[in-house]
């Protein structure tokens, strides 16, 4: 669970991600600490895995601590991509800076990564001219959390309805949606999603 006190209490950092959505910037002091990521995203991971199938090149965006490449079916080729380096071989994009990994792959994910982005759209319309499948994952807002979301860093705030348009019109079709049941009380859906600009 993350911790919402000391330093980095929801207050502090949502006065943080308001500078941060003035810049569209990214929070490289956060993400460059091994003590952001949380641990039980790989429950999230171990659920996406499922949607994989085996003997696929799987490109990780936001990767964190890499916990989807260790539930990836037999066969996988697992590249991890991230604001900073959390390996050898890690690649290092800022998606706010409007760059985006160029190697090929046959999946790529982004689990837990649209809330920081301050434009989403372009990101994955990039993803969907050049991945066949998308995993991707998305907390919807609901009513009077804006506050909340700020305090998790989140710059976003799409409902359900929001974020299916926005990955359609991005290029995706969306094969299939499953509301994750996790920690805290949210609404966090994960959807695997087929690219239509690749046949």
């Amino acid at each position: 669970m993350l911790d919402l006190s000391g330093p980095h209490s929801s207050s502090s950092r949502a006065q943080r991600t308001q500078g941060l959505i003035a810049e569209k910037g990214s929070d490289f002091a956060r993400w460059s600490n091994a003590a952001s990521l949380a641990a039980g995203w790989s429950k999230r991971a171990a659920k996406a895995a499922k949607l994989i199938e085996p003997d696929s090149i799987v490109l990780d965006i936001g990767a964190g601590s890499m916990a989807f490449g260790s539930w990836l079916p037999d066969g996988c080729k697992y590249i991890p991509a991230d604001i900073v380096s959390r390996s050898e071989g890690c690649l290092v994009v800022d998606l706010n800076a409007g760059e985006f990994p160029d190697v090929r792959a046959d999946v790529v994910s982004m689990l837990g990564v649209l809330e920081y982005l301050h434009d989403p759209a372009t990101v994955l319309a990039k993803a969907s001219k050049s991945h066949p499948t998308l995993i991707v994952s998305y907390v919807t807002r609901w009513h009077g959390t804006e506050s909340y979301r700020r305090g998790l860093g989140w710059v976003n705030d799409f409902t359900k309805s929001g974020i299916l348009g926005l990955l359609s019109n991005s290029g995706w079709q969306i094969d299939a949606a499953h509301l994750l049941k996790m920690r805290w009380r949210t609404r966090e859906y994960l959807f695997r999603c087929s690219s239509r600009h690749i046949a």
